[in-house]
């Protein structure tokens, strides 16, 4: 078993230097993957009350915008814990409080065990509603009983051999785009697919963002670069569809989804590394008083 603060916040984790990037918040990406599912909202028992304290420690500090927690829904283990920060210097001192030492110790005698990952750092929109739409809670109106919606979370990793601010060699256009460029130009046609899409049309839009380098600080070696794209579904079923998931019989020329990664992983050279996870999303906390008042997410339709 890894012991999950340590990984999660030490000085070796992502401490950030360079200024933060203009109109954009610091969203922190955690992954927990316990030894069996585990029910974090009954404060009766053991993990739950430490995972309630975990949540009042990161607000009693006030560095915190706004924090969701939800399940990966094929694998119910593991949990996704996503933080925006005000700053990327409210998390430095977070990281360094006496109350965030007190926290990393009760964890590591956590009752069940459990493996975390590394915590990823992107550069998301500041706009709340745009992440509050994609981290949407499933509705619990009756006037919504068909809509069972999702986060999809799709993650790209980027070799280091790979070099975004070069030339591509294959574009067509005159002056010829950058690798990055031609690259965020394919994403845009399949983010607009997705959002299309007969799932995807639920949202009101997708959130998008480059991750911050993780070797400023000196401590670690030069990785390549991550992309992360959210997007809020109707459904499993057609969240699934879209993405590829169950769709043995298609290929790129029929399905959208897997034809636009198939591009977006060309374009890269091949070498890029897709990651597609589907979560239902469970708790939002935010100590922004704006949206304390409402606890239902915007649930307006995205139609084109």
């Amino acid at each position: 078993m890894s012991i999950f603060f340590p990984r999660f916040g030490t000085r070796s984790g992502h401490p950030i230097q360079a200024p933060d990037p203009p109109n954009c918040t610091l969203v922190e990406f955690n992954t927990l993957e316990f030894a069996n599912p585990v029910d974090l909202e009954n404060e009766a028992a053991p993990v739950g009350q430490l995972w309630g304290k975990m949540i009042e420690t990161y607000f009693s500090q006030g560095g915190v915008k706004t924090l969701w927690w939800g399940q990966r829904l094929e694998s119910t283990q593991v949990i996704k814990l996503i933080v925006g920060w005000k700053s990327s210097d409210h998390r430095k001192d977070f990281l360094s409080s006496p109350e965030f030492s007190d926290l990393s110790q009760q964890w590591q005698s956590c009752p069940i065990p459990f493996q975390s990952s590394a915590p990823s750092l992107f550069a998301l929109p500041s706009y709340q509603s745009y992440l509050n739409n994609v981290f949407s809670l499933p509705p619990t109106r009756s006037d919504f009983p068909d809509h069972n919606c999702i986060s999809v979370f799709l993650t790209f990793h980027f070799s280091p051999t790979v070099d975004l601010s070069a030339l591509a060699s294959f574009d067509t256009q005159t002056p010829p785009r950058s690798n990055q460029q031609l690259w965020e130009h394919s994403w845009a046609i399949f983010r607009e697919r997705a959002l299309k899409s007969d799932g995807g049309f639920i949202s009101s839009g997708a959130a998008e963002g480059w991750s911050e380098d993780a070797d400023r600080d000196g401590l670690r070696p030069a990785q390549g670069k991550s992309f992360i794209g959210l997007f809020r579904f109707k459904d499993l079923e057609t969240a699934q569809k879209f993405f590829g998931q169950e769709a043995e019989d298609d290929t790129p020329e029929r399905n959208w989804g897997i034809g636009g990664l198939v591009e977006l992983r060309k374009i890269a050279g091949g070498e890029l590394a897709v990651k597609v996870e589907f979560v239902r999303m469970v708790y939002r906390k935010t100590s922004d008083p704006d949206l304390k008042s409402s606890s239902l997410p915007d649930f307006s339709f995205h139609l084109k």
